[in-house]
């Protein structure tokens, strides 16, 4: 198996979920609202970079958004997945008596703002933010699989600076999180952005020489020009990127073990919670060790689990 950055991710985190997900292949079939929000985001942005229009964009992200509901919620849970949203907040507060409201699905009525209404509106504003007006770059490669002879990637974006010639991966973010200097900078040091300049290079056969972080932040408001920025051009040394690939080597050795040897998989407790939510394998995980195998079956045949072995070829 080529391993990805999630994949990475996931045995940094905690060799015991490693395991679950990518050696037992086992996964949750409940929908994260925020991973699909993102998902339908990137889909439109990517059919804007195919000069598709916003039109066939939003008709993409919409049978995108209805698939994703339909398969993960029954036909009577989706009749009451509406909820009012005023046009100028953004938000749920004004009520149906708002003359600028109107009811849009969400998935997770605890945060309303990941809607299809949201999702368009932030693809209409990046192309007035980044497609209109004098282009900076040309797009070379435009959300794809990408491979090396070890390793894999989606990388969103390959482009051509107009400023410098050179080729650069770029990278859509959608994070609810504010924007920080600081978060920007971590993108200058990082295992993702060392993976997609080495996939990408033996993909197009042409040298990457560094990243564009490409961001936008989804906030509770109505979609604006402040919540799109651009941070790079990220330069990587080849010194830089041959440490990186080195730390990934001893980490594919390890994940190897594990698929020969799960038993032998180290749990990280401080790795339960993230972002206030519960690991999906936390309540398989702290059973008792003779009752855990029991579990993961009835998970399995209540459908609350799938088997579904991670593919990133068949995600684009």
């Amino acid at each position: 198996m080529k391993l990805d950055n999630t994949a990475y991710a996931c045995l940094d985190r905690c060799q015991q979920e490693y395991v679950f997900r990518h050696v037992r292949h086992l996964v949750p079939t409940t929908l994260d609202a925020a991973a699909h929000f993102g998902t339908i985001v990137h889909r439109g942005v990517r059919a804007l970079y195919d000069a598709q229009g916003l039109p066939a964009a939003f008709a993409y992200m919409e049978d995108m958004w209805r698939e994703g509901m339909e398969a993960h919620f029954a036909e009577s849970t989706l009749r009451n997945t509406l909820v009012t949203i005023c046009a100028s907040c953004g938000g749920s507060q004004c009520g149906p008596l708002c003359h600028e409201s109107s009811q849009v699905p969400v998935l997770d009525h605890t945060r309303p703002w990941y809607s299809l209404w949201r999702a368009r509106g932030l693809v209409m504003l990046y192309e007035a933010q980044w497609l209109k007006g004098v282009p900076m770059f040309e797009v070379v490669w435009n959300e794809g699989y990408a491979e090396s002879a070890t390793e894999c990637a989606l990388p969103d974006r390959c482009v051509r600076s107009l400023a410098d010639g050179q080729l650069y991966a770029m990278d859509l973010k959608t994070t609810g999180m504010y924007v920080t200097r600081e978060w920007q900078r971590s993108f200058e040091h990082s295992r993702q952005v060392a993976i997609q300049l080495d996939v990408l290079e033996h993909t197009l056969k042409e040298r990457v020489a560094g990243f564009w972080l490409d961001t936008v932040h989804v906030s509770r408001s109505v979609p604006k020009a402040q919540d799109f920025s651009r941070y790079g051009p990220l330069l990587y040394s080849d010194a830089l990127r041959a440490e990186l690939r080195q730390q990934r080597v001893w980490k594919a050795a390890r994940a190897n073990d594990l698929a020969y040897a799960p038993q032998s998989a180290l749990k990280n407790e401080d790795a339960c919670v993230r972002y206030n939510h519960l690991c999906p394998y936390f309540d398989v995980c702290h059973a008792d060790p003779i009752e855990r195998e029991a579990f993961v079956q009835i998970r399995l045949a209540k459908g609350t689990w799938k088997e579904e072995v991670w593919q990133p070829k068949l995600r684009v």
